[in-house]
C-alpha cells in the first residue's frame, strides 16, 4: 500500500513541476496590437520577429526579464512604459 503511495505521490511531483516550468515562460511570438503589461510571474521570451503595433502600449513592471531567442527582434512602434529597479 504505501509503494502504490509513494508512486502516486511521485507522479503528482512529476506532474506538477512539468505545470511550473512551463508557466514559467511567457512565448511571444505574435504581433502585439492591443495594450498589454508583462509582469515577473514569468520570464518573457521573444522567440519570433515581433511588433508592437502603433496603438498599442507595453507596460513593462519592474524586474521583468526578458530574454531574445537566436535572431528575433522586436520593432517599437507604439508606446512602452518600463518600471526599472534601482540597483
Amino acid at each position: 500500500m504505501k509503494q502504490v503511495l509513494y508512486a502516486s505521490l511521485a507522479i503528482l511531483i512529476g506532474i506538477l513541476t512539468i505545470k511550473s516550468l512551463n508557466a514559467q515562460n511567457a512565448h511571444h511570438n505574435y504581433d502585439i496590437c492591443t495594450n498589454e503589461i508583462w509582469t515577473t510571474d514569468s520570464t518573457h521570451l521573444i522567440t519570433a520577429n515581433i511588433t508592437l503595433c502603433a496603438t498599442a502600449t507595453l507596460t513593462i513592471q519592474a524586474g521583468v526579464e526578458i530574454r531574445f531567442q537566436n535572431d528575433a527582434t522586436f520593432t517599437i512602434q507604439g508606446s512602452v512604459y518600463a518600471d526599472g529597479l534601482s540597483s
